[in-house]
């Protein structure tokens, strides 16, 4: 006679089909409202699981699925803030390099405005000695 094996079949627990349901509600709105915002999605995520330890809905063989879960939210999480942090750096960068092309011509401007002034000062110089008169007040004042 051939041996049989009792094998035990037990139904899930009622929490399964709440998990389940639950699971499908939040894919739902994974779809829907929390692609676009990346860190909310983790941080739900994140809430959800530490939830569900806490309130023991899963069995303790989980846990260490639910701990690789949430290292990977945390690591979603800070690629997303290193994301975030790189285009404000770089948003810092462009408004520096506009900083610093208006103070490169300004800077122009005023080197350019400095030649002008000596060229007349020059000028000036070159007919007080060519005239040979003496240097009024107000010419005494541009050259100094």
């Amino acid at each position: 006679m051939p041996y049989t094996y009792l094998v035990q079949f037990t139904l899930p627990s009622k929490y399964f089909f709440k998990m389940f349901l639950a699971l499908i509600f939040l894919y739902t709105l994974l779809v829907t409202v929390f692609i676009p915002n990346v860190i909310l999605f983790t941080k739900i995520i994140y809430l959800i699981f530490e939830t569900l330890l806490k309130e023991r809905f899963i069995n303790y063989i989980f846990n260490d699925h639910f701990a690789l879960i949430k290292k990977l939210a945390d690591a979603e999480l800070e690629a997303s803030i290193y994301k975030v942090a790189h285009a404000i750096s770089e948003i810092h960068i462009s408004k520096h390099k506009k900083e610093y092309q208006r103070l490169h011509e300004i800077n122009s401007k005023i080197k350019f405005e400095n030649l002008i002034l000596k060229t007349a000062v020059a000028t000036l110089l070159e007919n007080w000695m060519e005239g040979g008169s003496e240097i009024d007040s107000s010419d005494k004042r541009l050259i100094e």
